[in-house]
């Protein structure tokens, strides 16, 4: 008898090694465990994790989420949510943040007050017709009794002074909401689940009828058994709540599984992060100045304080022309060691404010409390229509900022930082950030409060180091699957040229070297060539050292790629030659399909650690004293940038019948620098089957080992064509 999740399976046949991921991700679910997968392109990853979690969702009445970082996977989970719902009947639903589905382009706070608005609208229009009715039934008594002529002009004036509200009220109430309130949704229910609805499709088809897709969407998550959405709706803890009450469930009634799950750590650390713009300082003050508080001049001497604390903390570091520098990204300034002890900025406050007897708990506390009654005024004045928009106090960000940071600034867990920049208009502004080194606060209630929860990607070993850092204790179960392409499609070169540390990468023998076999490499691709740089300055260097007779285009830091990557794939496309250089930590790494011939051989120059700054020194800090000495350097440093490596080699081969080559080039990739480089080589580092593959080779045997591949592989392609012609 076939197992209970292949009914939700839509292939004709399985890809090697996924009937066993499937059986035990369903064993696992079955049990409420844990499951870190890894799977190699080709592995059939998304479907072995939903097949048997949407089995499971059946039988112990569960529902499963699945979600991504990448907009180009959420369109692969539709496309193969698609392919279930033919076979099987799932109800599905597609989430996309709120400001992306509002047909009025408004953002959260103002959606959510027209959103009040309207339902106060809808409660007074139904007053109205009940003080209409009574009107009318006061109207006939008058007629037989003259002594209800005063109630009916009564009720008549209290109906135009409700009309007149209701007028006011109308201008600030959302009209594609509204609809969706006195509309029967019946079919718009039915429509969207007889398929698998984009966002963009339930946006279109609300608008046919003037209505607000988002909200009618939300009003339908009860009955979807599958949800597909973003990390946001996740790892936001507010946006989850708010998730799962439209979904009528907790949390542990969810199968979570999260595509591309070694970024995990690093979205969580954005939403476990927070900043502080000296612009809302200076809004505060004003707030502050403003208000009635018994604290007053305590309050404005504090955002004062504070507010001259961070200019002059970024204007004492700005060297001479530092500031006319700066762009508008944002550079760090250090204010506390990234070893940990008291950063400059906790300390002048707190030295100033003891001097003048403030006590800085006491302080926050009235600017939350003051904070809280101006946002009260402010909510009230937006709906009321005195204000086009929906204002904020910056007096309560402020005071819960700083009181947060009070109390973790010292935290190893947190890294304070300053930022300053250069806007658009000129000017050099700065802001405080509590950058969170270690973001168990996001994770850990997720992985401990979900059912089951599915970690999958292709590059997420080391698993002790997911299980550290995303702070996983419950009981696991690790898969791990390697390709099953034909290895005689692909070649793994590990050339053995010096070392490409910093300091020897501009010596001018490293350079003539590494020009020659880049060169040697793009003249012997049968196809496009995609070159991996440590850094965005090292390929725009080599984009004027390279001299070679095909369109050479660069990834330049700060510019949007988009450009560079479809020139390139447009020369694949049409079975041409290109070069794309780009940097190992840039945005075409992973998240991109090079499928087809869009790239034929990848080459990766160095290791490409990343850049060792204060943040990364911080980071490392924070996991040796949570893990223990030496974690710092794997879990913030080397194990990331193994995984970096390894999505970067994964960008050819992308199907059994294509091919391609990678090339890795720098000694420590050789299997020999083991022996000779020690703890320096990152041989090692790779698992076990992909370093197999390995090939250590001189820099000038480099083209004629791609020469005998690619002919290799006309050979083999051209076999089945004269089977085929002799037939």
């Amino acid at each position: 008898m076939p197992p209970a999740y292949e009914k939700f399976f839509p292939k004709p046949s399985f890809y090697p090694n996924q009937k066993e991921a499937m059986d035990r991700i369903y064993e696992a679910l079955s049990a409420g465990r844990l499951v870190l997968f890894e799977g190699a392109c080709g592995t059939g990853k998304t479907l072995s994790a939903l097949v048997p979690s949407l089995a499971i969702a059946r039988e112990k009445n569960k529902k499963v989420i699945i979600a991504t970082n990448v907009h180009q996977q959420m369109e692969q989970f539709i496309e193969e949510a698609r392919e279930i719902k033919a076979i099987a009947d799932i109800r599905v639903a597609v989430l996309k943040g709120k400001v992306h589905m509002c047909p009025m382009e408004k953002d959260f706070d103002e959606c959510s007050l027209l959103r009040e608005n309207t339902y106060e609208l809808l409660e007074l229009e139904r007053d109205i017709f009940k003080l209409k009715e009574r009107a009318r039934a006061a109207v006939k008594r008058a007629r037989e009794d003259g002594s209800f002529a005063d109630l009916r002009q009564s009720i008549a004036s209290e109906v135009m002074a409700e009309q007149d509200r209701a007028a006011q009220l109308k201008k600030r109430s959302c009209p594609y909401l509204m609809a969706v309130l006195k509309e029967d949704n019946a079919s718009f229910r039915e429509w969207l689940f007889s398929g698998v609805r984009s966002p963009d499709d339930i946006a279109a088809e609300a608008l046919k009828k003037g209505q607000c897709g988002y909200e009618l969407l939300k009003r339908h998550l009860k009955e979807a058994e599958l949800i597909i959405c973003n990390y946001h709706h996740i790892l936001d803890a507010d946006i989850q709540a708010r998730l799962l009450s439209w979904m009528g469930c907790t949390l542990s009634d969810v199968i979570l599984i999260f595509d591309e799950a070694h970024n995990l750590e690093a979205q969580a650390r954005v939403h476990s992060s927070l900043t502080l713009s000296e612009h809302t300082v200076e809004r505060s003050i004003m707030e502050a100045a403003a208000s009635q508080s018994d604290s007053k001049e305590d309050l404005e001497y504090f955002l004062t304080l504070l507010l001259n604390t961070i200019r002059a903390a970024y204007s004492s570091r700005l060297g001479f022309g530092e500031a006319e520098r700066l762009t508008q990204s944002w550079t760090d300034i250090t204010i506390r060691d990234p070893h940990g002890g008291d950063d400059l900025l906790m300390q002048k406050l707190k030295s100033d404010l003891k001097e003048r007897g403030i006590d800085l708990l006491e302080v926050l506390g009235e600017a939350i409390n003051v904070g809280l009654d101006i946002d009260e005024a402010y909510e009230k004045e937006y709906k009321d229509g005195r204000s086009e928009t929906r204002r904020r106090s910056s007096l309560l960000d402020v005071g819960k900022f700083m009181l947060f940071y009070a109390r973790n600034s010292d935290n190893v867990d947190y890294y304070p930082v300053l930022n300053v920049r250069r806007s658009r208009e000129g000017e050099v502004y700065g802001r405080i950030e509590l950058y969170s080194c270690i973001p168990t606060d996001v994770t850990r209630p997720i992985m401990d409060g979900a059912y089951s929860v599915i970690l999958m990607s292709a590059t997420l070993k080391p698993f002790d180091m997911v299980r550290s850092t995303l702070g996983i204790v419950r009981e696991t179960v690790e898969l791990s699957f390697g390709t099953t392409f034909p290895p005689e499609r692909r070649r793994t070169l590990a050339v053995d040229v010096q070392p490409q540390f910093a300091k020897d990468r501009h010596m001018p023998d490293t350079v003539k070297t590494l020009v020659g076999l880049l060169e040697d490499i793009i003249s012997g691709s049968e196809g496009n060539v995609l070159i991996f740089f440590p850094s965005a300055a090292e390929a725009e260097r080599y984009s004027r050292l390279i001299k070679v007779d095909v369109p050479v285009f660069l990834d330049e830091a700060g510019v949007p790629a988009q450009n560079a990557k479809n020139e390139f794939f447009k020369h694949g496309d049409k079975g041409g030659k290109a070069v794309l250089l780009t940097y190992l930590w840039g945005t075409l790494t992973e998240g991109v399909d090079y499928k087809f011939d869009r790239c034929r051989t990848v080459a990766i120059v160095g290791v490409g650690f990343p850049s060792l700054n204060d943040r990364m020194e911080a980071v490392q800090n924070a996991y040796d004293a949570k893990f223990g000495p030496g974690k710092g350097w794997e879990y913030g440093v080397l194990y990331p940038t193994i995984r970096r490596i390894r999505q970067a080699n994964g960008r050819v081969v992308r199907s059994p019948e294509d091919y391609g080559i990678r090339i890795l080039i720098d000694h420590r990739y050789t299997q020999q620098s083991v022996k000779d480089m020690k703890r320096y080589s990152i041989y090692a580092q790779f698992p076990e089957d992909e370093r197999s593959e390995f090939h250590d080779i001189k820099p000038e045997k480099v083209k004629y080992s791609m020469m005998n591949f690619f002919m290799d592989i006309k050979r083999m392609d051209e076999k089945p064509k004269e089977k085929k012609a002799k037939a």
